[in-house]
């Protein structure tokens, strides 16, 4: 008879932190209104940390590559039906299977920023702080399995620094 591992407490905490910071919308306030021009940030990534002792448990860290280098935060708004206000987020580098990057301001001082990749899997970001320098947690989800919300996946810290936008990202304006 097998016996399936349960992973260690500790790596509870991190996943479902990522999947309520990118589902749930704080209560009694309003999202952050996004910036009237784009912001540019390039982004830090800590070694990723495997959920698990397993073999390969830190293999889904390499469908998300190459990791974003800087990104850009537009406030061109996406269509949606429900959930917190959606914007496109622009990344550097950008590979074609790498379209469709989204950020939500979630709660003051709160964005999740989501990097689909083209094989039904993405990189899942929430950010904290304000101005300069942001601090947060990056993820991997799996499209594939939508229902399992808690699913623990490689985890990093990231880190964020505003700098100005290059030519190739401050062109990121609504109707540009």
């Amino acid at each position: 008879m097998r016996q399936s591992k349960i992973p260690h407490p500790r790596f509870w905490i991190p996943g479902a932190l990522i999947c309520l910071c990118a589902c749930h919308q704080g209560t009694g306030s309003a999202p952050i209104p996004p910036a009237p021009v784009t912001l540019c940030y390039t982004l830090a990534f800590a070694p990723w940390e495997a959920p698990d002792s397993t073999a390969y448990a830190n293999s889904p860290a390499g469908l998300v590559a190459p990791l974003p280098d800087t990104i850009a935060l537009t406030p061109i708004r996406l269509v949606q039906r429900s959930g917190p206000p959606t914007y496109r987020l622009a990344r550097a580098p950008e590979g074609p299977e790498q379209v469709g990057a989204t950020w939500s301001p979630v709660t003051p001082g709160v964005v999740v920023l989501r990097f689909p990749e083209a094989a039904g899997q993405g990189l899942l970001v929430t950010l904290r702080g304000t101005g300069l320098h942001l601090e947060g947690r990056a993820g991997i989800y799996l499209d594939e399995r939508p229902s399992d919300l808690i699913r623990l996946t490689p985890a990093a810290n990231v880190a964020a620094t505003r700098l100005p936008c290059p030519p190739a990202l401050a062109s990121q304006t609504p109707g540009a």
